[in-house]
């Protein structure tokens, strides 16, 4: 939602297109958001499902003027016509990679830095503004920022904000290869409208990115995932909903890589490359072990899940 913020400048008066998966996060929020804000939305939606049934499809069948879904193919020629008749319509970039959606990070990012930070020592808890800090000797709660990468919109736009200050930005790299969105990295610069001595500044070192050590593609799951995503909402203290695509396979790979007992059972048996084992040695580097992981949403469409542990404990429970 916060990339959105970027977009909500655009004139209400001519009609927005966007186009993504059935099921991102991006195509939902986008679409139920410029409608709520007086926007005619357009969406192209790709899917293999002849008859959709998902929530994310509901939705989006309600929030938009007109809804078009197939493969990518057929979307192109829908986006030919649409664009044709509306010769003045708003086209957002997939995902809403562009300059708008960078810069509607920049509150979540100002929120960040501004977190009160917390030093517990027996019983003595100190808290004070981050703002007030040097940010030569420590900018902000948090050492560590771990994001998911799909678009790798909110991972560029973090490590832009804090280039500056002493907060590490790492990523899990889900909707593409590590290697091949660090062979696209320079022309998503440019797609961001940074201009060369930007893209020179802005480094994103190597080993600060990792691929995801739970194998299904993207889009894709199976039962160790499920099963993962179940104990975390029952054993969390605060019923932690996670979802599959993205915020499973980030969080996983996040313990994994800080040795978390508690993926054990899981019996996956991985051994970390040399070239994976700097993510980690990064993890381990945060001095008091301060590392934020941002959920990104992406629940539309497995709602199901939760439901399906909350019965599952309620019979538990009624066997005591």
């Amino acid at each position: 939602m916060r990339r959105i913020q970027g977009f909500l400048n655009l004139d209400t008066k001519l009609p927005i297109l966007i186009q993504g998966s059935l099921g991102s996060n991006f195509l939902t929020s986008f679409a139920l958001a410029l409608s709520l804000h007086g926007f005619s939305v357009f969406v192209l939606a790709k899917t293999y499902e002849l008859s959709p049934h998902s929530l994310n499809f509901y939705l989006l069948k309600k929030y938009s003027k007109e809804l078009y879904f197939g493969s990518n193919k057929v979307l192109e020629f829908t986006k030919d016509q649409i664009c044709k008749k509306y010769p003045d319509i708003q086209v957002i970039p997939k995902y809403g990679f562009s300059r708008e959606g960078e810069f509607g990070y920049e509150s979540l990012w100002k929120q960040i830095t501004c977190y009160p930070i917390v030093n517990q020592n027996e019983n003595l808890i100190v808290k004070k503004k981050s703002e007030t800090l040097n940010s030569e000797s420590e900018s902000s709660f948090f050492d560590t920022i771990v994001l998911d990468i799909g678009s790798g919109l909110s991972y560029l736009s973090a490590a832009n904000y804090f280039q500056t200050l002493n907060t590490k930005i790492l990523g899990v790299c889900i909707g593409e290869s590590k290697t091949s969105w660090l062979r696209n990295l320079p022309e998503r610069m440019i797609q961001l409208g940074w201009d060369e001595k930007q893209r020179s500044i802005i480094k994103i070192p190597k080993d600060h990115l990792v691929n995801p050590v739970i194998l299904p593609k993207f889009a894709e799951t199976n039962d160790l995932l499920l099963d993962f995503i179940k104990d975390i909402y029952r054993d969390s203290h605060y019923k932690l909903r996670l979802e599959p695509i993205y915020s499973a396979k980030t969080l996983f790979t996040l313990l994994y890589y800080l040795n978390d007992q508690s993926l054990y059972k899981y019996k996956i048996h991985k051994i970390i490359r040399n070239v994976d084992l700097q993510f980690k040695e990064k993890l381990f580097q945060s001095p008091q072990r301060k590392i934020l992981y941002i959920h990104q949403g992406g629940l539309l469409s497995w709602y199901k899940l939760f439901a399906l542990a909350d019965e599952n404990s309620n019979n538990n429970h009624s066997t005591f």
